[in-house]
């Protein structure tokens, strides 16, 4: 009795883990975005389509925000966003991407 019972509790840790280490394994499509800076063009590139409000924040150095983008969702999701390019100035800034579940993934960029 004693052995069935330590075998059916190992069985269901085991599933559990396996089912914990899937969920971790999938990635929000927030976390797959990267940024791209070329010819005073910035493009924000997603992996996978955004299907989920989010804002999108540039940051300077100093934190001010200087500039706020909230996205509008397409059918489909959203895979890539450009972003004025012509209201930074030359130097580093932080791009703070915001989903409302409360995923976020921080950037840097580098405006030459």
């Amino acid at each position: 009795m004693m052995k069935k019972f330590v075998l059916v509790f190992l069985a269901s840790c085991f599933w559990t883990i396996a089912a914990l280490q899937a969920q971790s394994n999938e990635r929000h499509p927030i976390s797959t975005a990267s940024i791209a800076s070329n010819d005073g063009k910035i493009e924000l590139f997603f992996d996978e389509p955004v299907t989920e409000h989010f804002t999108v924040e540039v940051r300077d150095l100093t934190g001010k925000t200087v500039y706020v983008l909230h996205s509008e969702l397409h059918n489909g999701g959203c895979q890539n966003l450009d972003l004025p390019a012509e209201n930074l100035r030359k130097g580093i800034y932080m791009v703070l991407i915001t989903g409302v579940s409360g995923k976020t993934k921080t950037l840097k960029l580098q405006r030459n």
